[in-house]
């Protein structure tokens, strides 16, 4: 029996595939990882995966739609498809550049009698458990979540002397910088921290025809909010995804009305 971790690289994926080690020890775990490009997946959630491979004795097996897309990028991805969204709303990225790479190469290498696949998510993530759960358990595979199901031995990385990267510091999870599945406040982490994945998401906005995110239940493009962020940003409001987003728009709110008087403002930022 085969047990494939799906390996982000990713806090919550490295505390899974420690688990999954200490329970069924190292022969038979495989490690896959999608290797998204150094520009959207941040270098030091690169070297935290490796680090935790290493500590494990595990190599990594990279499965990857690098000879469609050899940029391996989210967004360069979305503008040479010219589409945000497949299928019945799945963000185009993570199909082309995640599931599909392996789904092709789960069922070329085993079946579903053959392994069981694990997953990193945590009592925050029900809801992508459960549609996890219904797309592959439907096709015959069959799941597990070390986080959600198991008794824990193991609650943080640094337990084992590998910290948490930086990344993390800013950013809740350790996912693309430039999620098209995020919302505003991660945007605005974006602008502040990021202005060339800003820029090449604006880009994609242009070339696309639509919007990433929607404001007030309408389609809103990134370059519809640059004004207001550049006064939040001179303003001092902290560009961190760790402060709950009530908290942070009541806080832009109340910046733009004291910084700006004149600027355009709407009661909902979000």
């Amino acid at each position: 029996m085969k047990h494939i971790v799906c390996y982000s690289g990713g806090i919550e994926s490295a505390l899974a595939a420690i688990e999954v080690v200490r329970k069924y020890g190292r022969k038979n775990v495989i490690l896959v990882n999608h290797n998204i490009c150094t520009e959207a997946e941040d270098p030091d959630i690169k070297d935290y995966k490796y680090n935790i491979a290493d500590y494990l004795g595990l190599n990594i097996e990279f499965v990857t739609a690098q000879e469609t897309f050899p940029h391996l990028d989210p967004i360069k991805t979305c503008i040479e498809i010219r589409a945000f969204k497949v299928g019945k709303g799945r963000e185009l990225c993570t199909a082309k550049l995640k599931t599909e790479p392996f789904m092709r190469w789960l069922s070329t290498h085993y079946r579903p009698d053959e392994c069981v696949i694990y997953y990193g998510f945590t009592s925050f993530e029900n809801n992508r458990c459960a549609r996890r759960i219904e797309a592959m358990c439907k096709a015959g595979w069959r799941l597990d979540f070390p986080l959600l199901w198991w008794d824990r031995t193991i609650y943080d990385t640094a337990e084992i002397g590998i910290p948490r990267p930086e990344h993390y510091q800013i950013w809740q999870h350790g996912n693309c910088i430039g999620c098209l599945k995020a919302g505003w406040l991660h945007w605005y982490c974006v602008y502040v921290h990021r202005r060339d994945r800003w820029e090449l998401a604006k880009k994609a906005e242009k070339e696309i025809g639509y919007t990433i995110n929607r404001r007030n239940n309408l389609p809103c493009l990134l370059i519809e909010r640059e004004e207001e962020f550049e006064v939040l940003r001179r303003a001092g409001l902290p560009a961190t995804e760790w402060i709950p987003s009530g908290k942070f728009w009541s806080m832009a709110r109340n910046l733009l009305k004291n910084n700006q008087p004149e600027f355009n403002f709407k009661e909902d930022l979000r």
